[in-house]
Formats: structure tokens, C-alpha cells, sequence
């Protein structure tokens, strides 16, 4: 029995990585119409190239830290492959740009030594009110829609200063750890 009930969750959290994934690639996000993070404003990768682990998703992590990376994640039998680029916002915290073909989507990290906490405003509750705030409109899809960078910039950095004292809204989805 406790074999079935410890199979049972492990089943559950593969379904709740891929929804995660799949909420990050429809609606409910912070997104812009073009990329925000040109090459001339990003900042070098606080990531090294390998492999990062959160339970049975993997994310191959390839490119040095002048860019161009590219990250693509695992999550059951799906496959992405996102051109990611950042932007240090302060401390350990870092916006992320990733774009896999038409989807524009951002979201934070958190980065220590071992790997890295993401963090992903899906345009909801706290995280709509910080993007409406700082310029971002809402869309049809229910996306938070960021008209030009400074808006973005000023959004992301109320969110890692919400994250960081543990505000509503934020809490880390998970800790990405370097294999």
C-alpha cells in the first residue's frame, strides 16, 4: 500500500511539473509583444552550462555567459527549448527572458551556488497587481503584457523585493539545483 501511495505522488508531482510548464506557455504570464531583453541590455548568465534537476524534470542549460543560452527543459515526454537571456536585478535576483518561438515569457530567479529558485508571475492576485502597477496591461488571454522595459524592469524588481521578504504571491515553484 505505501508503495501504491508513494507511486501515486510521484505521479502527481510529473503532472503538476507539466502543467507548471504548460501554465508558463499559455495565458496567465508576464509577457511582451517583442523581446524586451535585446542583446545590447542583457547582463552575462548566472547559470554554467549543464544539467539542472527538480525531481524528474531536467533542464540542459548550453551556452557560456556572454549568451547566447539555450535551455531546454524535460518534463515527462515533453521537450522545449527556450533562447533565454537575463537582466540582474539586484542581489542574487535575475529577470529571465525565454522565448521558444512565439512565446515570450519572463519570470525571476534566485541564484546560490547549488543551482537556482524560479519564481513565475502568472499575472494573478499580487503579481497582476505589481505588472498593472508599474504599466503592464492584461490581454485577452489573461496575460500580463509589458509595453517596454523600464515597465518590465520596474515590475520584476517590486516582485524580487516582495520575494525576498516573503511576500504574497511569490513563492518559489522550485529549487533547480545543478547536477
Amino acid at each position: 500500500m505505501a508503495g501504491s501511495v508513494h507511486s501515486g505522488l510521484k505521479h502527481a508531482a510529473r503532472l503538476l511539473g507539466a502543467a507548471i510548464l504548460a501554465l508558463a506557455l499559455a495565458g496567465c504570464r508576464w509577457t511582451s509583444g517583442a523581446p524586451l531583453l535585446t542583446k545590447d541590455v542583457s547582463d552575462w548568465s548566472p547559470l554554467k552550462p549543464g544539467t539542472y534537476v527538480h525531481g524528474s524534470e531536467s533542464y540542459d542549460v548550453a551556452g557560456d555567459r556572454e549568451g547566447p543560452v539555450v535551455v531546454t527543459s524535460h518534463v515527462e515526454n515533453d521537450t522545449q527549448t527556450y533562447t533565454v537571456a537575463f537582466q540582474k536585478l539586484g542581489g542574487k535576483f535575475f529577470l529571465v527572458q525565454a522565448i521558444n518561438g512565439a512565446e515570450i515569457n519572463y519570470l525571476i530567479i534566485e541564484t546560490n551556488k547549488d543551482g537556482f529558485i524560479q519564481y513565475r508571475p502568472d499575472c494573478k492576485d499580487e503579481s497582476r497587481s505589481i505588472a498593472a502597477a508599474s504599466g503592464a496591461t492584461v490581454d485577452t488571454n489573461e496575460a500580463c503584457q509589458f509595453p517596454n522595459l523600464g515597465a518590465l524592469r520596474k515590475a520584476s524588481k517590486t516582485a524580487a523585493a516582495s520575494i525576498k521578504s516573503g511576500g504574497a504571491g511569490f513563492s518559489g515553484e522550485a529549487f533547480i539545483r545543478k547536477q
